[in-house]
């Protein structure tokens, strides 16, 4: 049976996000891919995709990624969910914080041939981390 774009997608955050197994990148996301959300140095492709994946765990230790609602339509599929984990390590110029860390986000994810090709995504993360360094002094 064949996997539907929203099972793709969720297996990708499951899997490759939250469970960081980085070689199943090349079993679903394109060879073409593009992240719009990232910096140029880690927007393309699968090797830019495994350096957000590994920053975002050097960042927060027990980095998680929890889809709340999901939304498929004209193969894009559309998340909406809440990042968390223990800010251990710097990201975007702010030092760690050793806080528990959260912020709402939402993510689309375009897929072409059965794999992920582009993503785009809405968050706060740097306010979030800010009320997190706020709320240890």
């Amino acid at each position: 049976m064949e996997e539907t774009e929203t099972q793709l997608v969720l297996r990708l955050i499951e899997e490759v996000f939250n469970g960081r197994d980085l070689a199943l990148i090349d079993v679903l996301v394109h060879p073409d891919f593009f992240d719009h959300e990232a910096p140029a140095s880690r927007s393309l492709g699968h090797e830019g995709l495994r350096a957000s994946v590994r920053l975002l765990h050097e960042a927060f230790a027990g980095y998680r990624l929890e889809p709340t609602d999901v939304v498929a339509a004209d193969g894009k599929v559309v998340v909406r969910g809440s990042a968390s984990g223990r800010h251990v390590g710097a990201i975007n110029g702010m030092e760690a914080t050793g806080e528990e860390w959260s912020s709402p986000q939402f993510h689309v994810f375009r897929v072409a041939d059965r794999q992920v090709i582009e993503h785009w995504a809405s968050r706060d993360d740097f306010s979030s981390l800010e009320r997190t360094s706020r709320s240890e002094r």
